[in-house]
């Protein structure tokens, strides 16, 4: 979602319809060049590309909150966000881990101690080791991290599986609802 190239000469944004198609330069009043970037090869910005779905509203604004009076209709973020196209797009991180035949998996952000079969606690492990017997010389970093995840046998790995279960456990049955109470239910099982 870029501007055409200059050889195709596109048509400039909506919202500034007298900006340079090529990079420019321009003597200011004291006397000084400035250049001026031209929009041909750039991206589109979310104005734009509302704009040219028709759903450009005057007056819009990138974002709003909640409770604005004007929400969602006019926060361009929501906006775009409903569009099928956007709702449906894949990460570019999902797409690479794909592209070599594996399944992507996403938990929930801010709550690692939940994630997959207790892989955060799994680096921690690794991270433990690592800092514990580093031995701070650049060449052999490679070795280092190879043998501080070597450590994570398949011991280590069923308990933190386990210990993440529980974390699992405890936010299904919304144990208090705050993480200090969620906290003692884990330490309790």
């Amino acid at each position: 979602m870029s501007f055409a190239k200059k050889e195709d000469n596109p048509l400039p944004q909506f919202n500034n319809l007298l900006a340079s198609l090529e990079d420019t330069t321009k003597t200011t009043l004291n006397g000084k060049l400035k250049e001026i970037k031209g929009y041909a090869g750039n991206a589109k910005g979310v104005a734009h590309i509302l704009w040219e779905r028709g759903l450009w509203i005057e007056g819009m604004r990138l974002s709003l909150k909640k409770d604005h009076i004007h929400y969602p209709d006019r926060s361009a973020k929501d906006v775009l966000a409903n569009c099928d196209d956007f709702k449906e797009e894949v990460g570019a991180m999902e797409d690479l881990v794909q592209s070599y035949g594996h399944i992507v998996m996403f938990s929930p952000k801010g709550h690692p101690e939940i994630a997959g079969a207790g892989i955060e606690f799994d680096w921690g492990v690794s991270k433990k080791f690592f800092r514990r017997n580093i031995n701070h010389i650049a060449s052999n970093c490679e070795h280092d991290v190879r043998a501080s995840l070597e450590k994570v046998d398949l011991q280590i790995a069923k308990n933190t599986s386990r210990k993440a279960r529980s974390y699992m456990r405890a936010y299904e049955k919304d144990s208090g609802g705050s993480q200090v109470l969620i906290e003692k239910v884990c330490e309790a099982t």
